[in-house]
């Protein structure tokens, strides 16, 4: 580059097309229209302003890329932003946008002023442009849009295809309350009769009657439980990307994520860690750093290096990331998981009382109830089961899961350098990290043993004696009193 054209970069680059006054701005409407995640659109963003540098510095007519023609589009629609703002005073000459024209000629004209694009790329900023963002002509222009493809920074998922799932236009919770409804409006009428009745059957008739009918009770149960778990609403129609955190979320959750920024800290040489106290410290500044979620944990590493202080106090950021999830129909809702809890819980409370009004029926005849007492107890706890256990994803959002896998697993061997790594670790958990850099992260990752607490029953001392050790955690600060009793 020329002083000019190093004056133009630095101009562009200074430019923020984000409104600070803004609740939903420019980068996350843009991430939002085109679901992608956080850090591919500010990738994305970057790129945009090379394509406009390249405008202007080539001397030869440029064509984007389809995601950076997409923030084009976008900007585009900021009127005051693009022609008041960016064009005059960054650029200083007009950058219009023109349609292609249709036809052949128009088709090769564009696909030689995209190579010439891609030339030119090399040689100003002397790299090749990434792929995941400037494809290749040939596969920019005849790739299959459902494939399936796994690159450095993000995990491209096809749009969620439905056929394998029955149509339905009713609203889960509705159908699933019909349903219901249904069940038990076929029982008052026919069934409940027969079955006061059957609390005068002798007690080896009740036995396999009851045992037959929990079967299908239960399976009724966990049929609605698996439906209820469907995306609700409109299934996203636009292809879904979710980068290593995003994965990681989907995989376990929230306190995995923070697990999974803390990786790529120590991957990158931002952070180093302390065994002995489960401590992590910053190695060096992290101005550097771009990705907001790695930020938040840097700063509560510099706070209160514990890595459970750590793992608290860094989940509020992951909230962003599970609406998105949800939005994509990853994730069950609220409402959803209310109603997977509830619904298939009432059918198991029913055939629980059938059970209990027997025993209360025997007792007062005098007759044996173990076998049936142990039957309840069962049921009890597959009761208990549904109504405590949390439901994650969803039933496409195990189905991506399992597809993310099926892509990580054939990588046999990933060096310590690989951003491959990260996303296997959000995938697969601490097994993936090769011991050589990740093997005191891999020990503090692990969660403390409930025989090491207890261990450190004598230790309710005013200071923190040798036998605390790691089990102390962040309450060893002044004293130890908090390491006693187990």
């Amino acid at each position: 580059m020329n002083l000019q054209q190093l004056e133009l970069y630095e101009r562009i680059q200074a430019f923020s097309l984000d409104e600070s006054d803004s609740q939903l701005t420019f980068s996350r409407r843009l991430a939002k229209e085109n679901s992608w995640s956080l850090n591919y659109t500010q990738r994305v963003i970057e790129e945009y302003k090379k394509f406009t540098f390249l405008a202007v510095a080539t001397g030869h007519p440029v064509r984007p890329s389809d995601s950076v023609d997409r923030v084009w589009h976008l900007h585009l629609n900021y009127t005051r932003s693009y022609w008041q703002e960016f064009c005059p005073n960054i650029l200083k000459v007009p950058l219009h946008h023109e349609p292609s024209r249709g036809g052949s000629s128009e088709r090769l004209k564009f696909d030689e002023w995209y190579n010439k694009t891609l030339e030119s790329y090399q040689r100003f900023f002397g790299e090749v442009p990434p792929v995941d963002i400037w494809p290749q002509a040939k596969k920019k222009f005849g790739r299959n849009l459902h494939s399936l493809q796994v690159n450095e920074q993000d995990s491209i998922i096809p749009k969620p295809s439905f056929s394998y799932l029955p149509k339905v236009q009713l609203n889960q919770a509705v159908f699933s309350f019909l349903l219901v409804s249904l069940i038990v409006v076929v029982v008052c009428w026919q069934v409940i009769p027969f079955l006061l009745n059957s609390l005068n059957f002798r007690g080896p008739e009740f036995l396999k009657f009851y045992f037959l009918l929990s079967i299908v009770v239960v399976f009724i149960a966990l049929v609605i439980r698996d439906f209820l778990r469907l995306p609700d609403g409109n299934p996203m129609e636009k292809t879904v990307q979710l980068d290593a955190y995003e994965t990681a979320y989907l995989a376990k959750g929230k306190h995995h994520v923070v697990d999974t920024a803390i990786a790529s800290l120590v991957q990158k040489q931002y952070a180093i860690v302390d065994t002995e106290k489960r401590m992590l410290a910053l190695k060096e500044s992290v101005e550097k750093l771009s990705n907001p979620l790695e930020r938040a944990v840097a700063d509560a590493i510099a706070l209160n290096g514990h890595i459970d202080t750590i793992r608290s106090g860094a989940t509020q950021v992951t909230e962003e990331l599970r609406e998105r999830l949800r939005q994509f129909g990853l994730l069950v809702n609220q409402k959803q998981s209310f109603n997977i809890k509830t619904y298939p819980t009432i059918l198991i409370g029913g055939l629980l009382g059938l059970g209990i009004a027997k025993i209360c029926v025997g007792i007062s005849r005098h007759k044996p109830v173990t076998y049936l007492t142990i039957m309840c107890i069962f049921i009890s706890i597959i009761a208990l089961w549904l109504l405590l256990s949390s439901t994650h994803r969803s039933r496409y959002g195990d189905r991506i899961f399992q597809e993310l896998h099926r892509q990580i697993q054939p990588l046999k061997a990933i060096s310590n350098t690989d951003p491959k790594l990260i996303v296997a670790f959000a995938l697969l958990g601490t097994t993936v990290l090769p011991n050589d850099m990740f093997a005191e992260l891999k020990k503090i990752l692990k969660p403390v043993s409930s025989s090491t607490g207890s261990s450190s029953s004598g230790c309710g001392g005013s200071t923190c004696g040798s036998s605390c050790g790691s089990s102390c955690g962040s309450s060893c600060g002044g004293g130890c009193g908090g390491c006693g009793g187990g």
